[in-house]
């Protein structure tokens, strides 16, 4: 199920071709556990993913903790970030309790994504970028299946807007003095967008992603009980245990502010603790069209592709050599 009511989302139409590269194992892992994995934002390759403009973030260098127009409950927990934070009140960079701090150190942590790429033919750039995964692959499928194939998840899907992270705004951040913080579908827009923009080198992926509903999140920001669907989040999982030791430099245990998840917890105590990927699951026919196989893959692989296939009771007839003529 995939949410289409956000108008700060451009959402592609139902009939509209998309592809997701990827490599065998990936392809392997999908038929088996039919799930697609969802990463947070801080596990992808581009440093700035989640970050907000230049631009942007002057236009945030406004007051999100002493200042009633806030997002933040004022619980317990409030307070005691409070208190690690006081000493830079008047800061002159202005940037510890910023709008952009709470996204760049807060909300990262929260975003899930899987991402494709919005066309009818193949790119190239994208074949040689996965080339070195023997052999790649790439799902063809249409936003009509993605919304078909995903069971239980509610998700916005939409395109990415490419900025010139120095020089433009992130849409919705331009008027960002006259935001009232306090309501709920102004917190969403800021909060989803950073996710929805992209530097623009990255322009030729022409990327869709998939983002796991943040609804339930924002609740617990703007004052209500903390109470999500997603099962993910769960006193069972752990920041420590799950991010793995390679994690950027900016994991919640190597700074000094209080973990993201002690600000999301119900009137209970009960914190959300989040692993860094979610499996999401799908129904693998309908999400899959066709499957092409890379023109840089030897002769045989199209026959070893297709018996794995046959073995998780997919349809090898969808199952193709790419058309691309290419040397290898």
């Amino acid at each position: 199920m995939i949410l289409y009511d956000k108008p700060y989302i451009k959402t592609p139409k139902n009939n509209v071709s998309l592809m997701h590269y990827l490599g065998l194992t990936q392809f392997i892992s999908i038929l088996e556990s039919k799930s697609l994995i969802f990463s947070t934002s801080l596990l992808y390759q581009d440093k700035r993913e989640g970050f907000i403009t230049i631009p942007s973030h002057e236009a945030t260098l406004k007051n999100v903790l002493w200042e009633d127009n806030t997002p933040l409950r004022k619980d317990d927990h409030f307070f005691d970030y409070k208190k690690i934070y006081e000493p830079y009140k008047n800061d002159e960079n202005g940037v510890w309790d910023s709008f952009a701090y709470l996204i760049i150190n807060m909300v990262r942590y929260f975003m899930f994504m899987h991402c494709w790429s919005l066309s009818d033919e193949e790119n190239i750039l994208m074949w040689d970028r996965y080339k070195f995964h023997k052999p790649a692959l790439g799902i063809k499928t249409t936003i009509e299946r993605i919304g078909n194939a995903i069971e239980t998840e509610r998700v916005y899907i939409g395109e990415i807007n490419y900025v010139d992270h120095q020089k433009e705004h992130i849409v919705g951040y331009e008027g960002f003095s006259e935001k009232n913080l306090t309501d709920k579908e102004t917190i969403e827009e800021l909060f989803y967008q950073p996710f929805f923009h992209k530097q623009k080198c990255y322009k030729s992926e022409n990327e869709v992603r998939l983002i796991i509903s943040y609804e339930d999140i924002t609740k617990s920001l703007t004052g209500e009980t903390y109470i999500t669907d997603i099962p993910y989040y769960d006193e069972s999982f752990g920041f420590e245990q799950n991010y793995p030791r390679n994690y950027p430099n900016d994991r919640p245990f190597d700074d000094p502010y209080i973990p993201p998840h002690k600000f999301f917890a119900n009137r209970n105590k009960k914190y959300a603790k989040i692993p860094p990927q979610i499996p999401v699951k799908v129904d693998t026919d309908e999400l899959i069209e066709e499957i092409i196989i890379s023109p840089y893959a030897e002769s045989y692989d199209l026959n070893v592709v297709r018996s794995i296939a046959e073995k998780y009771e997919f349809d090898s007839n969808r199952i193709v050599n790419s058309p691309i003529d290419i040397k290898t």
